[in-house]
């Protein structure tokens, strides 16, 4: 099994309207930003879904794994949001940017009873680097351990020690 990738995504649409619809999803399920990220696991989807299965993902009453990918926190050297792509979650034939930038992403609205889409055809991704993935204070740290394991590549299971 390989190793998930950790990703940031930058765009430039509307105002930064994608990190906008992010936090309306943390809002619903009452989800912080913390040194290090967030304060709980969070779910998007890549391409159409109904709002019922964002819940449901997020509840940890869906198992499905396709094009769902966590939700990191914010980048704390660009702001850019930041996400983990688990193994097996994306298409291995299509290359990721293209999954991004012809599916959308799709979150939850603040009350729950909707979704938000957001499109970007520029939308442009970086690897995190390892200097970032890995220290306290940036978001994809998490309380001195990995963010996952072979044994749990979800990180949704205690952490492993390194």
């Amino acid at each position: 099994m390989g190793r998930p990738i950790v990703i940031n995504l930058q765009s430039n649409i509307r105002d930064n309207n994608f990190n906008r619809i992010l936090r309306q999803q943390m809002n619903y399920f009452h989800l912080k930003e913390v040194v290090g990220g967030i304060d709980g696991i969070m779910w998007v989807h890549i391409g159409h879904v109904d709002y019922h299965d964002i819940i449901e993902k997020n509840e940890g009453v869906l198992d499905e794994v396709k094009n769902w990918i966590r939700f990191l926190g914010f980048s704390r050297i660009d702001g850019c949001p930041m996400f983990q792509i688990p193994t097996n979650s994306l298409d291995a034939n299509i290359p990721i940017i293209d999954i991004f930038r012809n599916n959308g992403i799709y979150t939850l609205s603040n009350q729950g009873d909707a979704v938000n889409f957001f499109l970007d055809p520029n939308i442009i991704i970086h690897l995190v680097s390892m200097i970032e993935d890995h220290l306290p204070s940036f978001a994809g740290f998490s309380k001195g351990k990995q963010i996952f394991s072979e044994a749990d590549p979800y990180g949704e299971e205690a952490w492993e020690d390194n």
